[in-house]
């Protein structure tokens, strides 16, 4: 096989090991990117909860016990993490949207929800029994695709029912007169302490940054190339000016060749 042929083979597999070594690494920058993404939506939710939890709340039944608010008051508005979270994700996605972002997908799944827009569906129905059983003990990620566009999914569970959280969600008797009228004295309530009822659910988008990935790689794979290709041909070029030299050496005379050569008789030393 001519020399020159096999090098080119080699550069050839050099180039595709890089290439697919290029393909995954830009991948994962896509992934990396989307988790910076999903990590900012998750404080931005916690932070929510903390202020809803710890800071609105008390000032609610604060006024209450204070008699500035009546005992049986209920709004959503301002007593439901969920509704809050709900509707702000929603305001997000619109303004998202009139900036040709790409939208998130936000759902609080739960089993007993009393909204059913909240209604788990089978696959969260199973993740939320896995999380109580701690079958499943860490937050749940996963690549997938949905209508040919692939998605970051990532499940968290909410933090397992506290005595507060039974007012609302515990017997209809201690819950406000109020919510009672909204929502009825079925949906929402006879919920265990310390049991885990909803997860939160995001899918974000993928294509953004795999689009941006693939630029780069497609750049980078570029560059890789011509400077293969200029690595090859400067071997090429020496090879060849070494081989022109050979030939030159061999094609010459035997007289010419030996030129400036002794020769001694072994049989006269001389």
């Amino acid at each position: 096989m001519n020399r020159y042929f096999g090098l080119a083979i080699i550069f050839f597999g050099v180039f595709l090991m890089i290439a697919f070594v290029l393909k995954e690494r830009s991948q994962e920058f896509a992934i990396y990117e989307s988790n910076q993404r999903l990590n900012h939506i998750l404080t931005n939710h916690q932070a929510l909860h903390v202020y809803v939890e710890n800071i609105q709340k008390p000032v609610i039944y604060q006024l209450k016990s204070e008699k500035k608010l009546y005992e049986d008051f209920f709004d959503p508005k301002v007593l439901s993490f969920t509704y809050m979270a709900r509707n702000i994700h929603t305001i997000e996605n619109e303004i998202l949207k009139k900036n040709n972002e790409s939208l998130k997908y936000y759902k609080l799944a739960s089993l007993n929800p009393r909204n059913q827009l909240n209604r788990a569906n089978e696959f969260e129905k199973t993740l939320i029994e896995k999380f109580n059983s701690k079958e499943l003990k860490e937050d749940y990620k996963e690549i997938i695709e949905e209508d040919g566009a692939k998605y970051l999914l990532f499940i968290k569970p909410v933090t397992a029912n506290q005595p507060s959280c039974m007012k609302c969600h515990g017997d209809p008797k201690d819950a406000p007169k109020e919510l009672i009228a909204q929502y009825g004295d079925k949906n929402g309530f006879y919920e265990k302490l310390h049991f885990i009822r909803a997860i939160i659910s995001i899918k974000i988008p993928l294509q953004k940054e795999l689009d941006v990935a693939k630029r780069y790689y497609n750049i980078v794979l570029l560059i890789v190339f011509l400077a293969l290709l200029l690595i090859y041909l400067i071997i090429y070029v020496f090879m060849q000016k070494i081989d022109k030299k050979m030939r030159r050496w061999r094609d010459l005379p035997i007289s010419t060749s030996l030129r400036g050569v002794t020769i001694v008789d072994l049989s006269t030393k001389t």
